[in-house]
């Protein structure tokens, strides 16, 4: 007679896993922005000394500061804005060690 204990023969394990919800670019496609690189570039020190010396933000910063970039956007000159923010950065002088995205620059 054999009981339950007998049988050598074990199930296959059962694998339990976790997914999560894969984030989406935001991005708007008349003109290709990628408003994830605007959300992180506008938080930046550098950037938002540089949208208080060229638009004259004095409060109010991360609303002033869309409102400048949504006019970018709707003018065209989106592209034109982040190459302006760049030359700045550089002329500066003040982030030697960062790119004008935040990235530290490796020597």
């Amino acid at each position: 007679m054999t009981t339950p204990h007998d049988n050598t023969q074990k199930p296959p394990p059962i694998a339990v896993g976790v997914s999560g919800i894969q984030s989406q670019a935001v991005v708007n496609k008349s003109d290709g922005v990628d408003w994830r690189h605007w959300e992180k570039v506008i938080g930046l020190p550098p950037f938002e000394m540089f949208l208080r010396e060229h638009f004259g933000i004095t409060e109010n910063y991360m609303d002033a500061a869309r409102v400048v970039l949504v006019q970018h956007h709707n003018n065209g000159t989106l592209h034109q804005l982040f190459d302006d923010y760049c030359v700045w950065h550089k002329a500066t002088g003040n982030w030697k060690k960062e790119d004008p995205l935040g990235n530290i620059i490796e020597e």
